[in-house]
């Protein structure tokens, strides 16, 4: 067992791009009952072996500290850490364990403390790497839009079958932090869903079809922005800039009026497959 971490350990710190298919393959063996990885294709997880690198962190070090932002995933190959959360130790993770895989998926906080209960090497990677892997797998960015989509009541009605086919014009856009999206007065050719972050909107004329703007609003995960002045042929009545990093999708203004209308089809047929189950 030993010899066998030890040989992990000199993989890790190899350079990626100087690492053999058989490196990848123990690195594959290696982390291949880790829970987050059962989640990937085997495609992906072979790439995330590719990147993966070492990193040592001593006793009583702290890794990163509850509410920092999070951009790596670990798992611990030799050693042990403390999981603390609000000053209280919640759990103690050894050998195999993983944690942060929330900042790779959501790029979410750190939800707790990690310190090292003694001397660990970790295996590491960032969130850079994912998404650069994950941009190249098709169809991991097809299953991701389709139960974002899913979480939606807009589109919750409708079976994973139609939703691949009307998502599949959805353009996904990332957004820094502070960066503007929407143009009050601008045209309103599309609608965004909010796959992550949040927005602040804001406007500079009071409009009578939104009386009670008067103060900031936001908009976050699973909101829809834009679609009223889509659906009402307006320009746009807000402005939105991103208060962190986001993920958006950009849904044209037809393709999002095909989808109201797909919608009401689908909620009639259900209607009257109910009143004829009730005859």
């Amino acid at each position: 067992m030993a010899g066998s971490r030890d040989v992990v350990k000199e993989i890790l710190q190899t350079p990626p791009n100087d690492r053999t298919e058989d490196d990848i393959r123990v690195l594959q063996g290696a982390t291949g009952e880790n829970k987050f990885f059962l989640t990937q294709s085997p495609a992906t997880h072979k790439e995330c072996c590719k990147c993966m690198v070492l990193q040592r962190v001593a006793k009583e070090e702290v890794l990163f500290s509850q509410g920092d932002h999070g951009d790596s995933f670990f798992i611990i190959h030799t050693g042990a850490v403390s999981v603390i959360v609000n000053g209280k130790q919640v759990a103690h993770l050894d050998g195999g364990a993983a944690f942060g895989e929330l900042s790779l998926i959501k790029a979410e906080p750190r939800a707790a403390t990690i310190a090292a209960a003694e001397d660990c090497e970790l295996m590491k990677l960032v969130k850079a790497d994912f998404d650069r892997i994950l941009a190249g797998d098709t169809g991991h960015q097809m299953r991701r839009k389709t139960e974002f989509l899913q979480t939606l009541p807009l589109f919750s009605t409708l079976p994973p079958s139609e939703l691949e086919g009307i998502g599949s014009t959805f353009l996904l856009k990332h957004v820094n932090k502070g960066k503007q999206l929407v143009r009050e007065g601008g045209p309103s050719d599309s609608v965004y869903l909010v796959m992550t972050g949040r927005f602040k909107l804001v406007w500079n004329k009071q409009h009578s079809e939104h009386p009670d703007r008067k103060v900031p609003k936001y908009y976050t995960v699973s909101d829809v922005m834009g679609g009223d002045d889509a659906l009402h042929d307006r320009p746009h009545t807000f402005s939105a800039f991103s208060t962190e990093d986001c993920e958006v999708y950009v849904v044209s203004k037809e393709d999002y009026l095909q989808v109201l209308s797909k919608e009401e089809d689908h909620a009639a047929q259900e209607e009257q497959k109910t009143v004829v189950a009730k005859l």
